[in-house]
């Protein structure tokens, strides 16, 4: 808006002027050859300072746009630094957050791994100490009371089979 003011005040003033057409106006009455120069003159400086007007207004409008320029680059910067801090608090909340669901996940396959492998390993040892207990009294192991039997008829089935020896 600043610039449509200088504009039009800059109309005016050479449309109220003289010389803005290219033609002297009328000279002063008295018709000397110095007064018309003298006139010319002053046309002319009257068309510089249009110009210098002119020149003027566009440098002050060149000047608030920079300003405009400038504060726009602050506020970035501000933004940006902002925005960096912002990043890196996420990029660390989400490090977390992941670190979190690891150690759950290895966790439950921890639990998962308990759970299948304590029962296998329970039920191997109990099988373990059962054959050896099986075997023989007084702690003696199956195939020692096997060698030690005398008598193989009460120990054999009906079909010749022994029973309690070895521990096999």
């Amino acid at each position: 808006e600043l610039q449509k003011q200088l504009r039009q005040a800059g109309t005016m003033a050479s449309t109220s002027g003289a010389g803005s057409s290219g033609q002297p106006p009328n000279p002063p009455p008295g018709g000397t050859t110095e007064m018309t120069k003298v006139h010319e003159v002053q046309l002319q400086v009257e068309e510089v300072q249009n110009v210098m007007r002119d020149n003027v207004s566009q440098m002050l409008s060149n000047y608030e746009k920079a300003e405009v320029l400038e504060d726009k680059a602050a506020t970035l910067t501000v933004e940006s630094k902002k925005f960096y801090k912002r990043s890196n608090q996420v990029k660390k909340t989400m490090c977390m957050k992941n670190a979190k669901m690891t150690a759950i996940i290895v966790a439950i396959v921890v639990i998962l791994l308990l759970i299948i492998i304590v029962p296998i390993v329970v039920s191997t040892i109990t099988t373990a100490k059962t054959l050896e207990g099986a075997g023989g009294t007084g702690g003696e192991s199956g195939a020692a009371a096997a060698d030690n039997s005398t008598d193989t008829s009460s120990d054999s089935t009906p079909d010749g089979d022994q029973m309690g020896g070895g521990g096999y």
